[in-house]
């Protein structure tokens, strides 16, 4: 027995473990490379997520066309459902340093339009799109003014080619809208300015 060294289990314990867990942090690390490499895993954006949100919820309801709207604009939208009958509002604050333009409302208009139809609303009667957008009154001070408002019946959303619908001039369906004074109505369009 002379021969056999006393071992130091502590010793040979703590070794082992640390060895372990940095085996371990080095495998975790290079699958979390991995992953976010492949976009296996990766972070979701605010539109991602309503559009997912918006998958999950029941076609054809109020929430479900709220967070489509999230996922499509950039602006805030309020919707208003009764019946048959559609109303959208959208609420061009945030481009409040920038200007308004034909083209601009039009492709906003297309993209609510789109949000409605993928959201299930199939048998609508009359859908509303408004948007608003804080203009200064005569004292100079800004109040959130309805700039341009379009009002679809059902023949005239039956014009729309659905896939297409984000190269489609809404306001070429129907007769029925209406722009502030401040708007140019020619397809090119002048910008919304404050100081006119």
């Amino acid at each position: 027995m002379d021969n056999l060294q006393e071992s130091r289990p502590a010793g040979h314990i703590w070794r082992t473990t640390a060895l372990v867990a940095v085996g371990l942090l080095l495998v975790l690390s290079v699958f979390l490379l991995f992953a976010f490499s492949t976009h296996r895993i990766r972070f979701m954006s605010a539109a991602e997520r309503n559009a997912l949100i918006a998958r999950e919820l029941p076609p054809a309801s109020t929430a479900r066309l709220e967070h489509q709207l999230a996922a499509d604009l950039s602006y805030a939208a309020e919707v208003v459902s009764q019946g048959k009958t559609l109303a959208v509002n959208v609420d061009l604050s945030p481009a409040a340093k920038s200007d308004i333009t034909y083209r601009k409302l039009r492709r906003i208009f297309a993209q609510a339009l789109s949000a409605v139809h993928e959201s299930g609303y199939q048998d609508l009667a009359e859908v509303t799109l408004s948007a608003s957008y804080p203009l200064a009154d005569q004292a100079g001070v800004p109040t959130q003014t309805t700039v341009a408002t379009i009002t679809l019946d059902r023949e005239a959303l039956k014009k729309f080619s659905w896939k297409h619908i984000l190269r489609c001039d809404v306001f070429e369906a129907t007769k029925r809208y209406r722009f502030h004074p401040m708007v140019d109505r020619s397809p090119t369009g002048q910008a919304i300015s404050q100081n006119q």
